[in-house]
């Protein structure tokens, strides 16, 4: 009996926090400039075709979560590509903005040793982020 309580309960605490990320981002993304929404759904939208690609495994949510990250240069070549952005320094400036409001995510590979970059979030909660920066758009 008492470990169904527990059970329960931190099914409760991750729904509620499930929640507090969502709302959190959601403000966030309702604040932030339309090129930077632009660059978070560009981002959403590669990590979700990761997701896909790499089918679902066995592994950690934390783990699958920084799987899902991308190369910091091919986000890069897509914002280019998209025309949101023209300058490398523009691109870092904006990364950074995104990274300081809580968003977005720079780490090093451990395996490539490439930069890579991503919304720290699972499957579902992603595909939330892409309905927010459609609207924004």
């Amino acid at each position: 009996m008492l470990r169904s309580v527990s059970n329960t309960n931190r099914k409760n605490k991750s729904s509620q926090n499930h929640k507090t990320d969502m709302i959190f981002i959601e403000r966030v993304i309702r604040s932030i400039a339309p090129r930077h929404a632009e660059i978070v759904h560009h981002l959403a939208e590669m990590q979700l075709e990761k997701v896909q690609a790499n089918g679902t495994s066995n592994t950690s949510i934390q783990t699958m979560i920084h799987q899902t990250y991308v190369e910091y240069k091919a986000l890069k070549k897509l914002c280019t590509e998209k025309m949101i952005i023209n300058k490398e320094t523009e691109f870092q400036s904006m990364i950074k903005e995104l990274v300081d409001h809580g968003i977005v995510e720079c780490k090093n590979d451990d395996k490539t040793y490439k930069d890579i970059v991503g919304i720290p979030l699972e499957k579902n909660q992603l595909k939330e982020v892409l309905e927010y920066t459609k609207a924004k758009k």
